[in-house]
């Protein structure tokens, strides 16, 4: 995983959060307000993994509930428990073989 080609936004999302983070960090926005399904439903993850165009097995996915991993497992994409920054930073960093500057 160290080319990453894209980024998915995978949101249950509320009114003005829809385009967070602004900037065109994120590739491909799949919101749960607009399709009408949200996590951790099977289809919002089958989704985002069609609209990027890549398999699960070349993607992660990080999130602060554990309930929502579980169907992205079974896509075989990549999961990480997102509970304290450091140590998703840390965990994002190795899997995909990058460093953050976290100050920028």
């Amino acid at each position: 995983m160290e080319d990453c080609a894209a980024r998915a936004q995978l949101r249950n999302c509320r009114g003005t959060e829809r385009r967070w983070p602004p900037g065109g960090i994120i590739d491909v926005h799949v919101l749960s307000e607009v399709l009408g399904m949200a996590k951790p439903n099977p289809a919002i993850y089958r989704l985002a993994l069609e609209r990027l165009r890549l398999p699960g097995s070349a993607c992660v996915f990080a999130d602060d509930h554990p309930v929502n991993l579980p169907p992205a497992e079974a896509l075989r994409i990549t999961t990480v428990l997102a509970r304290r920054e450091a140590d998703r930073v840390a965990e994002l960093q190795a899997i995909l073989g990058m460093r953050a500057d976290l100050a920028a």
